[in-house]
């Protein structure tokens, strides 16, 4: 089983059980799991104005299912749980919500079954489901091979994920501040030179590097810079100078190349100087 943590969201699933779709609003939004052969598991997310009416909302959920095609409806849960499952052709579904207090929103789950159910696997699967509440106005992530803690009024922009390498994107003030993190493998295929070398290809345009450091921390050699946006532009004026802080590192344990990057303004570059990224066990690096 591999954790994940997802718009405050952890669970568990299966090793093998890829996220193949997302969305990025906060307020409504999915995202959908896979294995090599068909999907296995959504998870929907809807905010909402108070404790919701389950039963009436699980009775007209029955009533679509039915008018769907679906055969064999019927009310299952387990603990705070409440679901229904049915068959549609060949293919088991169970589905199950909850409201979740900490954040005012239901919690939908959905289990695609491609042969018979398994219980146990499921119940695992719901038991695992917690809310995270921002720590030190931190908000973790933990998806596509990243773990990191991203500053809480920054919201998830952008995703690349592919075969070798992903990048996740925060940003606040429509785009004007930044927080950046990245894993890439195969390095000895493409590096050329230092991580350190390489980061300065990594930063946005527009900015001077004013001072580069190098350490070393439990067997890992990194790599860090800061830097200021130069010339300042007109936005700047309004809004703040930005300046711009970065790291990358190779770690010795899984062979890939980490990077994380922050581009704030005047002071406030110092406190968002908490997020961080962890490449393994014991080590998480700051800008």
């Amino acid at each position: 089983m591999r954790p994940h943590i997802w718009r405050q969201y952890s669970f568990e699933l299966p090793d093998d059980w890829e996220m193949l779709q997302f969305t990025r609003d906060p307020v409504v939004g999915r995202c959908a799991f896979a294995d090599r052969r068909q999907f296995r598991l959504e998870v929907n997310w809807r905010a909402v104005q108070g404790t919701p009416d389950f039963d009436r909302m699980l009775t007209d959920y029955q009533s679509r299912l039915e008018e769907d095609g679906f055969e064999r409806v019927q009310r299952i849960e387990h603990r705070r749980w409440l679901g229904v499952s049915g068959q549609e052709e060949r293919r088991l579904t169970t589905r199950y919500g909850r409201y979740v207090g900490e954040n005012q929103t239901v919690l939908e789950v959905v289990f695609l079954w491609p042969k018979n159910r398994d219980p146990v696997l499921e119940r695992r699967i719901l038991d695992s489901f917690a809310f995270q509440p921002a720590v030190d106005d931190l908000v973790r992530w933990r998806a596509f091979g990243l773990d990191l803690s991203v500053s809480e009024p920054h919201d998830l922009w952008k995703v690349e994920a592919l075969p070798t390498s992903t990048t996740m994107k925060f940003t606040a003030q429509k785009g004007y501040r930044e927080q950046r993190f990245g894993r890439f493998a195969m390095v000895e295929e493409w590096l050329v030179g230092t991580p350190g070398q390489w980061l300065r290809t990594w930063l946005p345009r527009g900015y001077r590097t004013e001072r580069q450091t190098r350490h070393i921390r439990d067997s890992h050699e990194i790599f860090s810079l800061s830097g200021l946006r130069y010339p300042p532009t007109l936005r700047d004026a309004f809004k703040g100078r930005r300046r711009i802080k970065a790291s990358a590192w190779i770690c010795p344990h899984d062979k890939r190349l980490y990077s994380l990057l922050l581009v704030s303004t005047g002071r406030v570059v110092d406190l968002e100087s908490r997020i961080g990224l962890r490449c393994c066990e014991h080590v998480e690096v700051n800008p």
